[in-house]
């Protein structure tokens, strides 16, 4: 008795000791302690004590929180039932014992837990939500294995709906929401068919159960008073039982059989298959008439209420109608019902027009609504109908008034244009059933348009937009925000062309230098909102199609070529000629907004131009037969040049530089890289080296002033013009490359020319980038190589490493150049003799990347002894040069062990430096994905590099190095806290696989040379091999376990099957006989049984077997094939 009360005492301490912040280790101890206790059934009668008598808050947290992860991390109960020692036992002997395993487990802990909850009432929310969900989870966890799943369910709604305690009736609807949640969240460690499995049956036994009770119970409430009344009365009960709701709503109803990829059940999704035991609760007139209430009346009080009620009304209005099979009249009333309550919704538009989201939420139960039950029976609700129009039309003029339209990523205008979509495209249908309703409908789209416009172009729609946003967002704010517009105002185009070409009629562009200051910042202000309407409205495919005589998507006409849009585009184009003599500098915010809607405007239209260029030998002219530019030719005799056209756009990108801001800058380097990407594709190129727009390049290249890129942070930008230079001048059909590559170098050289500081050698660093980046033929790719391969070496000899190492700037720039020379891929598919250039290269970097190495090493070592995080800039210089390293490794470009073989002592020294870099910044990228990438890929690169430098150059020190690292990074995979998610489960996949691809190159290397070769050779290498297994006895066996712990505690997870047991082989190969019982007794200790199944045997038997033959290229696959079997059979077994 005393025992037991002192193991009673010590439990609480121990918990209060977990509980508190202390000793990380320790605590570690004392909560592994725990777990063991919680697990052995023999402890039950004290477990339920120290939870139903003593109830002590904080004891109840930790045991239950602990509870939950064993449950999650596949932990297994002990001595909860006692087997039968039977030596033969029938499979369905078997699965019965097991499901009366998993029944007990349920079953007592449910009781407890409804025991529990007599005395814990007083404990605080953390406590009692952690005990509900770890009930809930226990529940989902093993619904399959359980005996009639849904009686304990009934137990449970017995238990927590039949009182008038509100208390207990709040915990209830936790509890069940809870459960709802655990059973639709997929856990990818667990499987999809299992996710689906348990899906399913719950479905199928206890969801119709659950959802009719608790329908019962809010009907109950609803006698009694409204949702808001019940939340004056208690708002935690109130915001549950509507979150209940919600969970039932949200139930994932829409699974396929296969693949979760396709389970779209998201709030796109405009059809929910919702089954028929819904049928009562979706047509409870009252219920959904108290959510429309509730909506506005919870919107001051707690807009999560309010926001959560209306995603149950979406869903509502998205049910599929076949659930309404011959059930006419409450189809009727329902729809009805949805209507009465949107005009409801739309009347209040005063409460919730200036919050984005709840207006948006409004809008998608509009379309959502209107997309289902359509507008067929229209005349049963039209009443309703036209009301809902005229309120959305008096909501967009207040919209387009007051608040103008925001080019911004969440806007309640672009909301509203589905909406006005959506119901176009519904009436379209019916049209001539409902030739009123059709024209209400147009009148407000007419006037919705008219409003648009002027509401651009008075309004300031830039308002949103940060002053240093990137271009590129701007334009997409725009594509999105008029993407629906042009769908639904298609049958205003012609309208709108002609009011946007008043408009500009008005607008003193022509003198915008004679005006004030003030007048002049309005005027840019008005033709920028212009050219951005037009490059989104006018110059759009759809609307190019329409206007050179295609259908609307809403008129069944079909309508000639329009001149307006002819005469507006080439006025624009004349504007832009005309501007470029103007000097307007980009030094405010409007001024900055014009050149961006100018550039904006420059690459839709050539974009929309480009294609389908031909030569006219006899006129010498280029002729763009796109749609559009074809359409600008027409009202002329003569035929366009098309590169006359683009000229003044060109001009335009190349003025853009003198203004010296880099984001308008390399926006034009984007649009002028395309455009000459395109040309010269083409146009013979001859012509396109001797045309108007590559003289035009040349002059800018020759006078090239990119002060804008003279800061550091900008300079790498400084890439694109020399990617730009090296696409328009280097040209593999003509013969002047070599020149043209002198010339280019040249002016890359004069930026080191008369003084080498820090940005001169960034500038040169970067320009470099650029023009290696570019070149795509390998015979012109060695001939650059050759010219800068002087001043290349002088850059990388060790004076200067020693400065490039200690400067953040400068490493990346210099690491960022290496790695562009070694990626080119005329490193890899040339037939030209490159590799000489790129050894000779490979040869001075190493030098770098020695300095570079030990500058980083005691960087961090550094920080690490003082007690300081390593610096950002520190981590991100070790992952760039790891990456480098990797790549250049991993492409096979260099054969670096074929240097350490005949005694060229530098690349060994490297080898060994990395292999050091790695160990010692492996711990410090734990967290860090994209750096661990890069230094598992750089450890998987040298090692393939480096078996025969390992087997011949290397101390059995550096074998203990590679598996310790490999021991740590199974380790790692294996102490996870939480379920493994798809990211989590790809990545580490990667890394095992990088893992087992190192083990079995470098060992079975080492075992295969102790065979083969000359006898001072094999008797070095055995000696060596023995060395490395004596030595690194504990380190083997435990690579060889965490391989196969991870193989049976992830069984459906197939991306790490044949990795892991591919390292077993690896690790086996040492000693064949003695890990074959290894993985016997470990199998053993996981079956938690010494009798295994004799096809099991068999197979591991079969797999070692293949091992006597070590030398055959066939061993590893027979092993790893026969392991994998062995271990799936065993698993197998496990999951029955």
């Amino acid at each position: 008795m005393n025992n037991t009360a002192s193991l009673q005492q010590t439990i609480h301490n121990y918990c209060l000791q977990s509980y508190s912040a202390g000793d990380f280790a320790k605590n570690q101890q004392i909560l592994e302690h725990l777990r063991k206790f919680i697990l052995d059934w023999n402890n039950l009668p004290l477990l339920k004590t120290i939870i139903e008598v003593d109830c002590k808050q904080e004891t109840t947290f930790v045991i239950y929180s602990l509870l939950q992860k064993a449950i999650a991390s596949g932990c297994k109960f002990v001595n909860v039932l006692q087997n039968p020692q039977r030596k033969s036992q029938s499979y369905e002997e078997y699965e019965s014992h097991e499901r009366q395993h998993f029944t007990a487990i349920v079953t007592t802990h449910l009781n407890i837990v409804i025991n529990y909850f007599t005395k814990g009432l007083q404990h605080q929310n953390y406590v009692q939500n952690t005990v509900l969900f770890a009930l809930a989870y226990m529940l989902r966890k093993y619904w399959s294995e359980i005996i009639t799943p849904e009686q304990l369910v009934e137990k449970l709604i017995n238990t927590f709906f039949y009182t008038q305690n509100i208390q207990i009736l709040t915990l209830g609807c936790k509890l069940f929401e809870n459960l709802l949640s655990c059973v639709r969240q997929y856990y990818y460690a667990t499987g999809y068919l299992e996710f689906r499995k348990i899906m399913m049956g719950f479905q199928r036994q206890s969801l119709s159960t659950l959802l009719e009770q608790t329908h019962k119970l809010v009907q109950n409430q609803l006698k009694m008073g409204t949702f808001l009344q019940i939340y004056q009365l208690d708002k935690s009960y109130a915001d549950s039982l509507i979150q209940l709701l919600n969970s039932f709503l949200t139930f994932n109803f829409n699974l396929s059989f296969y693949e979760i990829d396709v389970d779209h059940d998201s709030k796109e999704n405009f059809i929910i298959n919702f089954p028929d035991s819904y049928f009562q609760i979706i047509n409870d007139d009252n219920l959904n008439k108290e959510y429309f209430r509730a909506i506005i009346e919870f919107y001051p009080i707690d807009q999560g209420i309010s926001i959560r009620i209306l995603n149950n009304l979406q869903r509502i209005a998205s049910a599929r109608l076949s659930l309404f099979f011959q059930k006419h009249n409450f189809k009727k009333v329902l729809r009805r019902t949805l209507w009465d309550g949107l005009l409801f919704l739309l009347n209040n538009y005063e409460l919730y027009l200036n919050n984005t989201d709840f207006s948006n939420e409004v809008c998608s139960f509009a379309i959502r609504l209107v997309s289902n039950f359509t507008l067929k029976k229209l005349q049963k609700f039209q009443d309703l109908f036209d009301q809902c129009v005229n309120q959305l039309n008096r909501i967009n003029q207040l919209i387009l008034n007051n608040q103008g339209i925001k080019l911004s990523s969440n806007s309640v205008f672009i909301k509203l244009q589905e909406v006005w979509h959506q119901f176009l495209f519904q009436i379209n249908i019916y049209s001539s059933q409902y030739i009123q309703q059709f024209k209400l409908l147009q009148n407000s789209v007419n006037l919705s348009f008219k409003l648009l416009i002027h509401a651009f172009y008075n309004g300031n729609p830039f308002s949103e937009i940060p002053p240093n946003y990137p271009i590129k967002k701007i334009k997409k704010f725009l594509d999105k925000g008029f993407h629906l517009c042009i769908q639904v105002y298609q049958q205003n185009t012609i309208e709108c062309i002609n009011v946007i070409s008043d408009l500009l009629k008005t607008l003193p562009i022509m003198q915008v230098q004679t005006l004030q200051p003030q007048e002049q910042l309005i005027t840019l202000q008005k033709f920028s909102a212009l050219l951005c309407l037009i490059s989104a409205l006018v110059l759009s495919p759809a609307q190019m199609e329409f206007l050179s005589g295609g259908e609307s998507q809403f008129s069944q006409n079909k309508m000639d070529g329009h001149p307006q849009a002819r005469i507006l585009l080439q006025a624009i184009l004349d504007l832009i000629v005309y501007t470029n003599k103007l000097n307007i500098p980009a030094d405010n915010y409007v001024c900055k907004l014009y050149h961006t809607s100018i550039l904006i405007f420059i690459q839709t239209y050539i974009s929309q131009t480009i294609e389908s260029l031909y030569l006219d030998e006899n006129q010498q002219i280029v002729i763009s037969q796109s749609q559009l530019q074809m359409s600008l030719g027409n009202g002329s005799s003569v035929q366009q040049n098309y590169l006359v056209v683009i000229e003044g756009c060109l001009e335009k990108c190349f003025q853009i530089f003198t203004f010296h801001d880099p984001d308008l800058v390399e926006y034009s380097f984007i649009i002028l890289q395309y455009t000459y990407e395109k040309l010269k594709r083409q146009l013979d190129r001859r012509f396109f080296r001797q045309s108007s727009i590559s003289s035009m390049l040349k002059q800018f290249f020759l006078q090239m002033d990119l002060t804008c890129f003279n800061e550091v942070q900008y300079i790498k930008k400084r890439k694109q013009v020399y990617k730009l230079v090296s696409l328009v001048w280097v040209d593999d059909q003509l013969d002047d490359y070599v020149p043209a590559l002198v010339d280019i170098y040249k002016q890359i050289k004069k930026s080191i020319a008369n003084e080498t500081n820090k940005v001169n050698m960034l500038k040169y660093l970067w320009d470099m980038i650029g023009v290696v980046d570019e070149l795509e033929v390998d015979s012109i790719y060695r001939v650059f190589l050759r010219i800068v391969f002087p001043d290349l070496s002088s850059l990388l000899s060790t004076d200067n490493t020693q400065i490039f190492v200690q400067d953040y700037d400068s490493s990346l720039g210099l690491t960022a150049l290496l790695c562009a020379i070694f990626k080119n891929k005329n490193t890899r598919l040339s037939n030209e003799n490159i590799q000489i250039l790129l050894y000779q290269i490979y040869g001075k970097a190493s030098t770098f990347f020695i300095t570079s190495i030990d500058y980083l090493i005691l960087q961090a070592q550094t920080s690490i002894q003082q007690g300081q995080q390593v610096k950002d800039g520190i981590l991100k210089m070790a992952a760039k040069l790891l990456k480098v390293m990797g790549q250049i490794s991993s492409s096979k470009q260099i054969n670096q062990g074929f240097f350490v073989i005949y005694q060229d002592s530098s690349y060994l020294n490297l080898f060994k430096k990395q292999l050091q870099f790695i160990i010692v910044y492996k711990p410090l990228f734990l967290n860090l994905i994209k750096y661990k990438k890069y230094l598992f890929e750089c450890l998987e690169g040298i090692c393939s590099e480096h078996s025969e430098t390992l087997a011949y150059r290397c101390g059995a020190d550096v074998y203990l190095d590679l598996l310790m690292i490999s021991e740590g990074t199974l380790k790692e995979i294996l102490n996870f806290k939480q379920l493994k998610g798809e990211e989590q489960i790809n990545e580490e996949a990667l890394q095992i696989s990088q893992i087992a691809s190192i083990l079995c190159n470098v060992m079975q290397f080492l075992i295969q040379e102790g065979v083969v070769g000359e006898q001072a050779d094999t008797d070095m290498i055995k000696k060596k091999t023995q060395e490395v297994f004596t030595q690194g006895k504990q380190v083997l066996q435990s690579i060889f376990s965490s391989a196969f712990t991870i193989m049976v505690a992830f069984p459906k997870i197939l991306k790490f099957s044949t990795p892991n047991s591919e390292i077993l082989f690896a690790i086996s190969l040492f000693n064949p006989i003695e890990f074959q019982q290894s993985l016997i007794q470990l199998i053993q200790e996981y079956r938690n049984t010494i009798q295994l199944p004799q096809q099991t045997l068999e197979f591991i038997t079969q797999g070692y077997l293949a091992l006597t033959n070590y030398l055959n290229s066939t061993t590893k696959e027979l092993f790893t094939k026969q392991i994998k079997q062995a271990l799936e059979q065993i698993c197998a077994q496990e999951e029955f």
